[in-house]
Parts: C-alpha cells; sequence; structure tokens
C-alpha cells in the first residue's frame, strides 16, 4: 500500500512537471494582408516554469523585412496554478507588392527545440498614398563608362490637400515645426563604388522647404502650388551627380517615402486637456535600381590621355592679340560639355615657345573647366601661340571611342618697347593681377581638405572640465609620489620579494631535479618570511590556517611534507612533483598568499589621465556641400547652402571660412568678417584666414580688438586667447600645473623654487580659463551699413554714436530688438537686427 501511495506521488509530480513543461503557441499573422509600408506582425507566446526562449537566426525572404520585436514577460496566478508567459512578436515587414510565404524556422525552449511556421502574408498597394503622394527616382544613364557622371534625382511629393502632421525641431533659431514628411534613401551620399560629384541639374526648385530625410530635419529644395494631374503638390527635389570608380554593377538601394497624415479624430487626456491628432501613414516605396559600369577600352587609347570621359569641346582664347614686350598675355584655354568635369587633367601648357609663362589658375563649374594662363612675351619674334592638343572618351552611344582635337595656333603681334623705355623683370607681379592677402582674399578650404585634416579640437566651455586643467595635475603629482614610493618600499622589501618569487622558484628548483618535499619546503618558508628548517614542524597546518589558508590546503601541505621526510628514511612514498606543483598554484589563490599587486595610486591616476583625455576635446567633423555652387560663380546659393550646414549639430567649424568667403563674393565684407571670426576658433593659426581678416578690416576701416583694448594685461591674455584653440589653453594650463606640481612635491631646494616658477604661468593661464575668459563680455560684429547707438533702446533719441560696418563691440546685453553694446567710455544701445554675434568657444 506504501509502495502504491509512493508510485502515485511520482506520477502526480511528473505530470505537473510535463503540464509546466515550456511550450510554444503562434498566433499571426495580424493582420494578413497589409498595405505597402505597414507591419504584420506573429506573437510566439512560450509558457512554462523553464520559459527561456532561444532566438536564432530568421531565415531570409526576397521582399520581406524581417526581425523580432521587444521581448515581454508575464506571470499570473488564479488561486490554484501559476502560469509563466514570454511573447516575442515577430514583425513581417513586405517592401513590395505581392503574396510572400516566411518558411518554418526553429526556436529553442527549455525542453528542446520546437519549429513554428509557415506564415503566409500578402502585401497591397497602398491606393490613398498613391492617390495623394508620389515618389519618383530617375538614373540616367544605366549603362555608363568609369568615370562617366551618373545623374540622380529624387522627386517627391504630397498634395497639398492633405494635412499632414508636424514635428518640433530645436535649431539655432529656435523651434521649427517640420512636416512629417520622411524620405528613408540609406545610399543617398554614399553609392559603394562611387564618389559623389555635385548636382547638374539646372532646373532646381526655386526655393527650400522643409522634410526629414534619413532621419534628418532639413531644407531640401522644392515649390508648392505645382500643378500635375490637375492635383496641386508640394514637390521636393534632391538631385546628385554620382561618378563610378569602377567596372561592374551597380546597385542602388531602394527608397522609401512616408507620410503621416492626422485622421481629424482628437485624442484627450486624463484631465480632458487636448493631446495631439491621430495619424495615419501614407507609404510609398521606389524598387532597386542596377546600373551596369564598363571598363574604359584599352584598344585606341592616346598616349596624351589623362582620363576624361564624356562629350567635350576645347577652346582657346586671348585677351589680346597685339601687344608690347613687356606686357602680359592672358591665354584661356576651356574644355566645355557633359562628363567627369570635377575630375578630369585639363591640357598641359608648361613652356610656350617665345613667352614666359607667369602664373596659371583653374576654375571648374559642372559642365566646364577653365586654364587660365597668365604670358609675357621674350622678344618681338616670339610668334603665334602654338596649337594645344587634347584627348578624351567619348561614350555616347554609337561613338564609344577615344577621340583627339586641338586649338588653332593664335597669332600674336608684339612690338617693340618705346625708345628709352625698361623692360621690368619677367618675375614681377603683371599689372592688374590679383594677390591673395594683400587685395584679394584666399581661397576656400577644399572638402578632400577638410576630410583630409579633422577640425582643430574644441573643448566645450564648462567649469568643471576647465577645473581639471589646475587641480587635476596636482592630484596626478600627488597620486603618482604616492605610488612610487609604494614602489620603492616595494622594491626594497626583501621578504616580500622572496614572497612574490616563490612559485617561480619552486618551478624552477622541480625542473632542476630537487626533492618535492624539499621545493615545497622552500616555497612555505618564503611565503611564511621564515628559514625553510622551521616549517618542518607538527604544527604547520595551524600556522597556515592562522595565516589565512584554507584548512584542507594546510592539511595537505603538512601531509606532503610528511611524507616527504618519512620517504627519505625509509618510511614511505616521496610525493611526487605534479601533486606539489598542483598544491602551489591552489595556495597562491588564497588570500594569506595575495601580493598585493594592485596599485590603486596607480590606477586613480589611470583614471584621471583618462577622464581629461575624455573630457577635452570634442572633434567635429563636417563637408562642405556648397563647393560646387561656389566654383560656379553662384555665391549667394553656397552661402545658404554653407549656413544650412553649419545648422548641423556634428557642422565642422571651418565651415565658417568658407562661408566667409562666400559673403565677400557676394559683396557682404561684415558678414564676411563675422563669419571668418566664427572660424577663428577652430582655426586660429591659419594664414589664410588671418589674411583674409586683415584684408578686410583694412578695406572697412575698422579693428580686431573690443572695447578692452586699453587694458594691456587684459589684452595681452585676449591675444593669447585667440592664438589658441580653447583645447590647447587647456592642455597648456594642465602641462604647466603638472610640472610645477612634480618639481613643488618631489623636488627639494632650488627644485622646488623652480617649480614655484612654472606655477605662475600655468596658474594666469588657469586663471584665464577659470575667471577672466567665463567673465569676459560676448562681443558681436556689426554687419549693417549704419548702426546708431542710443542712449536708451528707443528710436526717438538722438544717436550718441554710429558704428560702421565690421566694428567689433562687447555685449552688455541682448533682448530680441535692442541690445546693449560697451563703448570705449560708455555703453548704448543698437538695435538687434544690425549685429551678427559671435559665438564663445
Amino acid at each position: 500500500m506504501r509502495g502504491l501511495r509512493c508510485t502515485g506521488a511520482v506520477l502526480a509530480l511528473a505530470a505537473a512537471l510535463v503540464s509546466q513543461s515550456p511550450r510554444v503557441e503562434v498566433s499571426g499573422p495580424t493582420p494578413p494582408v497589409v498595405r505597402l509600408g505597414g507591419t504584420a506582425v506573429v506573437e510566439l507566446r512560450f509558457q512554462g516554469q523553464g520559459a527561456q526562449p532561444s532566438l536564432g537566426e530568421l531565415p531570409r525572404v526576397d521582399g520581406l523585412r524581417l526581425e523580432f520585436g521587444g521581448v515581454s514577460r508575464q506571470f499570473s496566478f488564479d488561486g490554484r496554478q501559476s502560469t509563466y508567459t514570454v511573447t516575442v512578436p515577430l514583425q513581417i515587414r513586405p517592401e513590395r507588392v505581392g503574396v510572400f510565404e516566411v518558411p518554418a524556422f526553429e526556436v529553442g525552449t527549455a525542453a528542446g527545440v520546437e519549429r513554428v511556421g509557415p506564415f503566409r502574408v500578402e502585401c497591397v498597394r497602398d491606393d490613398l498614398a498613391t492617390k495623394y503622394a508620389f515618389l519618383d527616382v530617375s538614373i540616367e544613364p544605366r549603362r555608363v563608362y568609369v568615370n562617366q557622371p551618373i545623374d540622380v534625382r529624387i522627386a517627391f511629393g504630397v498634395d497639398e490637400r492633405v494635412p499632414v502632421a508636424t514635428t518640433t525641431v530645436a535649431t539655432p533659431s529656435g523651434f521649427v515645426d517640420v512636416p512629417l514628411i520622411q524620405l528613408q534613401i540609406p545610399w543617398l551620399d554614399d553609392v559603394e563604388g562611387t564618389v559623389k560629384v555635385g548636382s547638374a541639374q539646372a532646373d532646381q526648385p526655386p526655393r527650400s522647404l522643409p522634410a526629414v530625410v534619413n532621419g534628418v530635419a532639413q531644407n531640401v529644395p522644392g515649390e508648392t502650388g505645382l500643378q500635375r494631374n490637375e492635383q496641386t503638390w508640394r514637390r521636393y527635389v534632391l538631385d546628385r551627380r554620382l561618378l563610378p570608380t569602377r567596372p561592374g554593377e551597380l546597385e542602388v538601394g531602394a527608397q522609401e517615402l512616408q507620410v503621416s497624415v492626422t485622421s481629424g479624430r482628437r485624442r484627450f487626456g486624463m484631465f480632458m486637456e487636448p493631446l495631439q491628432r491621430d495619424t495615419e501613414q501614407l507609404s510609398l516605396r521606389g524598387d532597386a535600381i542596377r546600373i551596369e559600369v564598363l571598363p574604359l577600352p584599352d584598344a585606341g587609347r592616346p598616349a596624351s590621355y589623362t582620363g576624361a570621359v564624356g562629350s567635350f569641346t576645347l577652346s582657346a582664347s586671348v585677351d589680346r592679340s597685339a601687344l608690347r614686350v613687356g606686357d602680359t598675355l592672358r591665354l584661356t584655354l576651356r574644355v566645355a560639355g557633359r562628363g567627369n568635369v570635377e575630375f578630369l587633367e585639363l591640357p598641359h601648357v608648361d613652356d610656350v615657345p617665345g613667352y614666359h609663362v607667369l602664373g596659371r589658375s583653374e576654375n571648374r563649374s559642372a559642365d566646364s573647366a577653365t586654364l587660365t594662363i597668365d604670358l609675357t612675351p621674350l622678344s618681338v619674334g616670339a610668334g603665334p601661340l602654338p596649337a594645344v592638343s587634347w584627348s578624351w572618351f567619348d561614350p555616347t552611344p554609337g561613338v564609344e571611342r577615344y577621340l583627339e582635337t586641338a586649338t588653332a595656333p593664335i597669332p600674336i603681334a608684339v612690338s617693340p618697347l618705346p625708345e628709352g623705355a625698361g623692360l621690368s623683370a619677367p618675375d614681377e607681379r603683371p599689372t592688374g593681377a590679383l594677390v591673395a592677402g594683400v587685395d584679394d582674399i584666399h581661397d576656400i578650404v577644399p572638402a578632400a581638405e577638410l576630410a583630409a585634416a579633422p577640425a582643430a579640437q574644441v573643448v566645450r566651455r564648462s567649469r568643471a572640465v576647465d577645473a581639471l586643467a589646475l587641480l587635476g595635475p596636482w592630484l596626478a603629482a600627488v597620486l603618482g609620489l604616492w605610488w612610487w614610493r609604494a614602489y620603492r618600499a616595494r622594491r626594497r622589501d626583501v621578504i616580500g620579494r622572496r614572497a612574490r618569487g616563490a612559485l617561480r622558484a619552486l618551478r624552477s628548483a622541480l625542473d632542476g631535479g630537487a626533492a618535492p618535499d624539499v621545493a615545497l619546503a622552500e616555497y612555505l618558508a618564503s611565503k611564511l618570511g621564515c628559514p625553510a628548517a622551521a616549517v618542518l614542524t607538527p604544527d604547520l597546518g595551524e600556522r597556515l590556517g592562522r595565516a589565512g589558508c584554507d584548512g584542507s590546503l594546510a592539511a595537505r601541505a603538512q601531509v606532503l611534507l610528511e611524507a616527504g621526510t618519512a620517504a627519505r628514511y625509509g618510511g614511505g612514498t616521496a610525493p611526487t612533483a605534479a601533486a606539489v606543483d598542483e598544491l602551489a598554484a591552489e595556495l597562491e589563490a588564497q588570500p594569506f598568499l595575495a601580493q598585493r599587486r594592485s596599485y590603486p595610486a596607480g590606477a586613480a591616476l589611470t583614471g584621471l589621465l583618462l577622464t581629461c583625455t575624455l573630457l577635452g576635446a570634442q572633434t567635429q567633423p563636417a563637408s562642405s556641400r556648397a563647393e560646387a555652387a561656389y566654383r560656379e560663380g553662384d555665391y549667394e546659393t553656397a552661402a545658404e547652402r554653407w549656413r544650412t550646414a553649419l545648422q548641423q549639430p556634428d557642422a565642422d567649424p571651418r565651415l565658417y571660412y568658407n562661408l566667409g568667403n562666400a559673403l565677400y563674393r557676394c559683396g557682404h565684407e561684415a558678414e564676411a568678417l563675422w563669419a571668418w571670426s566664427m572660424a577663428r576658433p577652430a582655426m586660429p593659426r591659419d594664414e589664410r584666414l588671418l589674411a583674409n581678416i586683415a584684408l578686410v578690416e583694412r578695406r572697412l576701416g575698422v579693428s580686431s580688438t573690443g572695447s578692452g583694448a586699453d587694458q594691456p594685461f587684459h589684452t595681452a591674455l585676449r591675444e593669447l586667447h585667440d592664438a589658441l584653440t580653447h583645447a590647447e589653453l587647456f592642455w597648456l594650463c594642465a602641462a604647466g600645473n603638472l610640472l610645477a606640481a612634480v618639481l613643488v612635491l618631489a623636488g627639494r631646494g632650488a627644485v622646488r623654487v623652480l617649480g614655484g616658477l612654472v606655477a605662475i604661468p600655468a596658474l594666469l593661464l588657469a586663471l584665464e580659463l577659470l575667471v577672466l575668459g567665463p567673465l569676459r563680455l560676448p562681443a558681436a560684429i556689426v554687419t549693417a551699413p549704419d548702426a546708431p547707438v542710443r542712449a536708451e533702446p528707443t528710436d526717438g533719441l538722438d544717436p550718441i554714436a554710429h558704428l560702421r560696418p565690421g566694428a567689433r563691440v562687447d555685449i552688455a546685453g541682448r533682448g530680441p530688438e535692442w541690445t546693449r553694446v560697451r563703448l570705449p567710455q560708455r555703453e548704448g544701445w543698437v538695435r538687434t537686427g544690425a549685429l551678427a554675434f559671435l559665438r564663445d568657444r
């Protein structure tokens, strides 16, 4: 009877375990039919006490995107039985219209492996999206040669009658509402095997409209009020030009447009406060596009070919055909057409018989490249300018071969100098030529240079970070001195050194054939700091135990020593070398044998230096997207694009230099001075920038110093501040304080005096970082043609002064309409719109 009861209990327990064994339940997909851009969900529910699912790799299905969602766990108890459930959603998102089947796949549970599936999902076209939105991608041509440009145009739009939802985005000028018109196009700026070279499209929309491209809110060229299919549209256009760099097949990935539309139903909160309206997604998706890239043929390639691909013409012209000896002649070679204009090499003109080459310059646009050469005749018989030849590959269907052309010789009439006139040296600057930094500005910083050389490190001003430059080195010196003294003490500790090398000595003795019990005795003696004979006592186990050793290990050590002693006198078997080595390895892990090898001071010092490094500098990479417009002479567009690029949080501050060049070319010299001043913290010693600033200040008749120029000490510190980046000031202060701390703390006598002298400039730098810099008033540049200064913020008073364009003033208070400025010996108010404010570093 008792056996029956036991058997029943075992069976009941087994039934309970079976009922609680993990199992998987599947529901879905929900919904089975989705619109393009939607998502179907399959729920996998694992139930049981051991429900710990193991999710492997999902199967790959062409046209579907499969991924597991967030795992949720739930525990419930109904009074009799508890249930533990883990739910894993499988998200199925079709990428095109069609019927798809997800094959069965395996998932692991604590009880084993189970197969789930297959699942069937149908995707239908979003008729609402097709009716009220469009997405067109144009890529021409589809069959190209290496270095032949590919023009890409992405046009998308939304019917203006559609109520598009908005989101609020923070910008430097405030919070802006951006419509939720989102274009996902990952390959926009990076197609493998190509180089982006700008855009050659001429029919750009006249304005810019806000949209979200690849998750970033930005202004996109666009227009409103476009009539198409009897509807009025808001249209956006993105143009790119790609240059394939290798043969093969290029794949331009799929694109997706999502428009969030308010449904008209307003949701309310707990206290009936109105919330944002419900939204619905309109989705359109474009297919991937493949482009065939052919290699340039070797047959028929001229020896003078330099890589030009396209349809071009070559022309030559001169600014005069008659001149005197010593005058300057300007030869212009122009390559025009459609092709890789940005990268082709212009004709080589290194030596012109009868003429001296004074200089040359290049200018490129989207459809032409120009080489300008300044020449001067060497004699009356200089003769005509010779023909210039050039070759290129024409990929036009039906042509597809190398072509070569040459300009016609240009006759030049050279007359002698008047009687008694002299001839200037041929390397003198010709009359009318402009010299960068003297009477013209230096060129912009090319995108390649920006990418090759990272921006100057800029430390974000923070009292906590700047304090590390003062306190960190002294703390580091104290910790370093502590570590050095601890290290020297360890070196002088003979017993400790013997204990630390005990295991190594043991193994060396065993390898040398020493008796295992003798080697063990020497090992324990080294660890306990006593002679080897002192460990051969009956109370060895107790001594090891009092030192913190585990009792079983202490007993094993005593047994091995006693066995070795007995074996030496014929009373048993001696311990083996392997047993002694194994015991020593276990003893090394005991607390009483820990060698205190940690270096708290060194660890703290390393952590401090790492913290300084991480907090010290932030490099902000950025790339210019306006260089092409600048090269084409469209300086207004270039300035607008650089302004847009600088609004990005990771913008390279050196782009202000290029913005200043564009503003200068537009005739806005005061605004150019402001932009260059904004770039100066990132490139404080750049000769091009300093020359441009000096040139514009001379033209405007202003000085770069503020109202505090009459204070020599402050002026000297400010000049030092302007000559270095804030990161350089930080590290210079830190280095000075570290050197001073080491000399003062570790030295004696004259060394400490030297440390005190070094501490003086270091403390002055700390004063600039922590006190004078933060207390210094912000500054602004006057950009209005005339900026009257008034005693009070009202237009009814007569001006107390007039600020000329380009003047730098200190700001004592700033408001939306009026700004209080500090002038020498007085303060006044200026209209805020007349000033461009300089951002502190």
